[in-house]
């Protein structure tokens, strides 16, 4: 019997390796291990499930983000964790776009963001997949939020800037997204993506309980040196790399969880704390925000 051919980075085009990352990453169902671009450190899970089991994923009502009422402790965290995360999105686009412009939200979810820069006077639309999560988001801001790009019908260079907040590692073929996405972005537009950092002190101190790696639901891991390869690759400058500091604490409490700790809410603040700690001397926190530009 002929061994597994492994599959190639959608980065640099090379076979992805298999090893330093192990085999012990698991969902309720299934384990998966993790394959590794060496030239772009990306990390890709594997195998992948189909887009029939990745769905069921979504659907459950496990999954805290496209949840509209708090009724748990993971969920009230998270709740709280998304306002803060709002306030400093918010702050960080008056800085950058005192004049505001056409934004495009890929991944949107409920519409929370779109809702907050649709008040700070932001022409907003959206993206998201997901039908329940899209018509909740439609609540929120009008007629303005497909569930794929096809339903949107914008022309190149329509959008002063596109985000997405912890979305590119959920998408199967991110490259390709990324492509379109940066066509519809005019020149010297922005776009920010946010991402879990596997080079994180937590994600090193939790291992293969690491929430962030969210299996299967991540599809792909990301470090900075992957994003300055996808710069390059998607003609975009790489302008700068913001720390998301309130993520290390609900990453940290999700992956005690996993571990079914005692005292998870002390051990994850802990937690939080020094790996924001780490993160200030390595530069690598457990989430980023990257500031990309259209040359």
């Amino acid at each position: 019997m002929e061994p597994e051919k492994l599959p190639c980075s959608p980065i640099t085009g090379r076979p992805m390796a298999e090893g330093r990352y192990g085999k012990n990453f698991f969902s309720p169902k299934y384990s998966f291990s993790l394959l590794e671009d060496l030239e772009s450190e990306l990390l890709m899970t594997w195998p992948q499930p189909s887009c029939e089991e990745f769905q069921k994923y979504y659907n459950s009502s496990f999954y805290i983000p496209h949840k509209e009422v708090s009724n748990s402790v993971f969920d009230i965290i998270y709740q709280w964790t998304r306002s803060w995360n709002l306030r400093i999105k918010r702050s960080w686009l008056r800085k950058i776009f005192p004049d505001k412009g056409a934004l495009l939200d890929y991944g949107c979810g409920n519409g929370f963001f779109l809702q907050s820069c649709q008040k700070d006077g932001w022409n907003v639309k959206g993206i998201e997949p997901s039908l329940t999560a899209c018509l909740s988001a439609k609540k929120k801001v009008g007629y303005k939020v497909y569930q794929n790009l096809d339903q949107l019908k914008s022309k190149p260079a329509s959008f002063d800037l596109i985000t997405l907040w912890h979305v590119l590692e959920h998408v199967s073929d991110f490259m390709q997204l990324l492509f379109k996405l940066v066509d519809l972005l005019k020149t010297g537009g922005r776009c920010i993506i946010a991402l879990p950092n596997y080079k994180s002190w937590d994600s090193q101190y939790y291992k293969q309980f690491w929430a962030a790696y969210d299996l299967p639901r991540h599809l792909w891991h990301f470090s900075p040196k992957t994003m300055i390869y996808l710069a390059d690759r998607t003609h975009m400058y790489l302008q700068e790399i913001r720390p998301m500091f309130m993520d290390a604490f609900y990453i940290s409490y999700l992956s005690e969880k996993n571990q079914d700790h005692s005292l998870t809410n002390l051990r994850a603040l802990l937690s939080g704390i020094y790996s924001n700690l780490s993160g200030i001397s390595s530069r690598d926190f457990s989430s980023h925000a990257y500031f990309f530009y259209k040359i």
